[in-house]
């Protein structure tokens, strides 16, 4: 095959790249052999012509484009971010690389932590405040219950209409007859599993159960006060959970 001669080479360079480059110190020895290039912007750099014919130019060039796409990558992150958790976390220390790997995040109250922006958009936040908010909750139901001096009922129901059925875990104060009537649940339901106990034990429980069937949330058709303790459906393993806790205090009732 005949070599190129180094015109033939400024040719193909300038069918590829336009004249973003100036090749007046370019000598042509060959395909692979290294050659001078000059960009308007940055000086001169050594490039094999193979290379440069696949697209290849300036590298100072291309950290310069990579960094512009990364900040608007970043911007665009974090206006995602905003738009779920508002004012709440600052995020001057985003480096968006891709959804699951992490960023520095601030929380305004407990500092820098670290999260990927894939969980970060699911609503996680900073798990010191969510720590805090849910210390908060557990020991204002213990007092409400203290007060009314109820103890806590936690429930399983299957909810069904027409259109849907799935499940709801939760916990109450009252009856269920009390808790779920019409106008406060827009569906028939049946109870599966009642469980009466002390009030922080069945708390936890409630939290306990969320978290091992997160994988089956479910959101009803029709939005009601509690929906997003709904589930399409619940495993045999959480079945036999509750009913060895309800059997465990119904003994201690007894005794």
């Amino acid at each position: 095959m005949r070599k190129l001669t180094t015109d033939e080479f400024i040719k193909k360079a300038i069918e590829k790249h336009g004249l973003k480059y100036d090749y007046s110190k370019a000598e042509y020895i060959g395909n692979h052999k290294k050659l001078e290039v000059i960009c308007s912007e940055h000086g001169s750099f050594f490039i094999a012509p193979s290379n440069h014919y696949a697209g290849k130019g300036c590298a100072k060039c291309s950290t310069v484009i990579n960094k512009e796409r990364l900040r608007f990558s970043t911007e665009s992150i974090i206006n995602q971010f905003k738009e779920i958790h508002k004012d709440k976390y600052d995020y001057s220390k985003v480096e968006y690389v891709n959804i699951d790997v992490p960023v520095i995040i601030t929380c305004r109250k407990h500092g820098d932590f670290m999260q990927t922006p894939a969980k970060h958009k699911l609503g996680r936040g900073c798990v010191k405040c969510h720590f805090e908010y849910n210390t908060f909750k557990r020991e204002s139901y213990i007092k409400l219950s203290q007060e009314k001096n109820k103890r806590a009922k936690l429930y399983l129901i299957k909810c069904n209409s027409e259109d849907e059925s799935f499940y709801k875990v939760g916990i109450t104060l009252n009856s269920l007859e009390i808790r779920f009537d019409s106008h406060k649940l827009p569906y028939g339901y049946e109870v599966i599993q009642l469980v009466d106990g002390d009030t922080g034990l069945i708390y936890d429980m409630e939290k306990q159960i969320h978290g091992l069937l997160k994988n089956f949330k479910y959101h009803p058709l029709i939005p009601f006060k509690g929906d997003g303790e709904c589930f399409s459906e619940v495993p045999r393993k959480i079945l036999e959970l509750l009913k060895s806790f309800s059997a465990l205090e119904q003994n201690q009732l007894i005794v």
